[in-house]
């Protein structure tokens, strides 16, 4: 069964190191132009047109640079710029506006943004301010993880023994880097610190307790850690060493829109394979979103990032902190009640209702929308929007998206057993009694 188009090849160096540009404007003209001015640099770009479209474009990619439109629908530019350096500190920001006030370009570059550039704007002027952007990014991912902000030809790793080749990503927690050993190739997740950072003794804890969850769990759908430890540079910084998974996000996948029902429903099961063994560790993901699944070139899941998954008898990670993706978060998650092995289920089944219809049960322009979307809306009947999904996978579906947990799965073995049990004769648990009576919206929820 081949899920992606690719074939096990040699990594693609030069492929990785293209930056990725998200731009966030309304305006085809301006969004048709910077496609072809980046196109001819070289550059990857992505383009909405809303902020809630970007929210949802940051759950699944990591971006070098936002180009972000002031004046956008819903809520505006500066608002989303706020949102941005508070949860994805490490991508620089350049604001797009009509206003050559300097006052507002002022306030702009206070909140964060990198710089500023105003409608009508040259072609050199643009590329000459992404071009700093990026660098700037690149040395501020390079000073939080080797202390030094000098930029080296070759990358330095902060791990004896290890080649640094690229920057994978960097989010809030940590960055991820691609690095080489004895001809092979690793993730390597370090910690970051910043200044004025009063909590990292509390990031250090979690960080670490990640690094010894990933250890004691295998599982041929759960990415691997190969060792972990503390870096010998100046900082002392904590880093996971892990299985590098050459293949595609689930996100990607989800978007080329050429999978098959059966290699779907594939998908998810080897999900619930693994969340299951994660479960008897008496361990919680809770981030499991499309970006935290990677499907390899020879066709096997792999469950990433276990960054804020809790110990079910630690006290790390309190129940009343609100981690992971809004998105994909169950809706006990935004009411202040008890996360359980449920609140998991929960989250694969948004993931599953994506990856089965294409849509994302939820939506809100902001998260304070999402969160009202999660814990009140019913979504859309998924056989409305795919016809060809059998009746006995939406009802599996809705065994995993009842709001109230005693309606929902107890475990992910349960859910398993369901899908092995597809196409044979008894109808699967979630077709009786318990969860009969999930009701889906008739109303229309996405425009």
């Amino acid at each position: 069964m081949s899920l992606v188009e690719t074939k096990t090849e040699p990594i693609d160096i030069e492929k990785l190191n293209i930056p990725k540009i998200l731009v966030v404007d309304d305006d085809e003209v301006i969004i048709t132009m910077m496609k072809q001015i980046f196109s001819a640099q070289k550059y990857n770009m992505d383009y909405v047109s809303s902020s809630g479209k970007a929210l949802e474009s940051l759950i699944d990619t990591r971006f070098n640079l936002m180009l972000l439109d002031a004046n956008l629908p819903g809520i505006s530019g500066h608002e989303l710029l706020k949102y941005c350096k508070k949860n994805h500190p490490m991508m620089e920001i350049i604001m797009v506006t009509g206003n050559a006030d300097v006052s507002v370009a002022v306030d702009t570059i206070k909140d964060g943004a990198f710089d500023y550039i105003t409608k009508p704007f040259s072609v050199a002027n643009l590329l000459e301010k992404t071009a700093s952007a990026i660098a700037k990014q690149a040395k501020h991912i390079q000073e939080s993880v080797t202390g030094t902000a000098k930029l080296e030809k070759k990358a330095i790793s902060p791990v004896k023994g290890f080649e640094s080749v690229r920057t994978l990503g960097a989010g809030t927690m940590g960055v991820v880097m691609l690095v080489k050993k004895d001809h092979k190739y690793y993730a390597m997740k370090v910690l970051r610190k910043e200044e004025k950072d009063m909590i990292y003794s509390t990031r250090v804890m979690r960080f670490m307790q990640e690094a010894k969850i990933m250890k004691s769990i295998q599982h041929p759908n759960i990415v691997q850690v190969h060792s972990y430890g503390y870096t010998e540079t100046e900082k002392d910084v904590p880093y996971i060493i892990m299985e590098y998974a050459n293949g595609l996000p689930l996100s990607e996948v989800i978007q080329q829109k050429k999978l098959s029902l059966e290699d779907k429903v594939y998908i998810i099961g080897q999900l619930a394979s693994a969340l299951h063994q994660v479960h008897e560790q008496d361990v919680l993901h809770r981030d499991i979103k499309p970006g935290n699944v990677v499907i390899t070139a020879d066709s096997v899941v792999k469950l990433l990032d276990f960054g804020i998954a809790r110990v079910t008898d630690s006290s790390l990670t309190m129940d009343s902190e609100i981690l992971g993706s809004p998105a994909y978060m169950p809706p006990e998650a935004f009411a202040g009640e008890e996360i359980t092995f449920q609140s998991d289920i929960f989250s694969l089944g948004i993931l599953s209702y994506e990856l089965l219809t294409g849509s994302k049960p939820f939506y809100g322009e902001t998260v304070n929308e999402m969160m009202s979307s999660i814990q009140f809306e019913h979504p859309i009947e998924p056989r409305r929007i795919n016809p060809n999904i059998p009746e006995v996978v939406q009802d599996i579906l809705a065994g995993m998206l009842r709001k109230k947990m005693k309606y929902r799965y107890d475990t992910m073995k349960e859910i398993l057993e369901d899908i092995n049990e597809i196409g044979q004769t008894e109808a699967p648990r979630a077709n009786k009694k318990k969860y009969a009576s999930f009701r889906f919206s008739k109303v229309k929820v996405w425009t």
